[in-house]
């Protein structure tokens, strides 16, 4: 890190301030030139990872639509024949509860509860 001292070594002469304010700028200048590297890497890594990210989103709605189109026919295949089948079901408890056994089985169960 940036050392600068302020203590009783601070420079008297011209020459000295030069040599000084020179090691000072050298410092500075390794320092910014440290950073700007950090910088550029920083914006890199961050570029990879929205490529990344990108590319992870894609697959994920890639595979989702690739499921839906294949199993689109099986599942209009399931809603059409549930559509046949309550119609099928809601026949079925029409027809038992028009049949004499279904009603002898109701009084009894109606006794029963008396």
């Amino acid at each position: 890190m940036f050392n600068h001292k302020r203590d009783s070594q601070e420079p008297k002469s011209f020459s000295e301030r030069e040599e000084y304010n020179t090691e000072l700028l050298e410092t500075i200048t390794e320092l910014v030139e440290e950073n700007n590297e950090l910088l550029i890497s920083l914006k890199q890594s961050e570029r990879r990872s929205n490529i990344f990210r990108f590319i992870y989103w894609i697959l994920i709605l890639g595979t989702l639509s690739g499921i839906f189109y294949y199993l689109k026919p099986i599942v209009d295949f399931l809603f059409s024949n549930f559509e046949n089948l309550k119609k099928l079901l809601y026949g079925v408890s029409q027809i038992n509860d028009s049949l004499p056994e279904t009603n002898n089985l109701k009084n009894i169960f109606n006794q029963l509860k008396q």
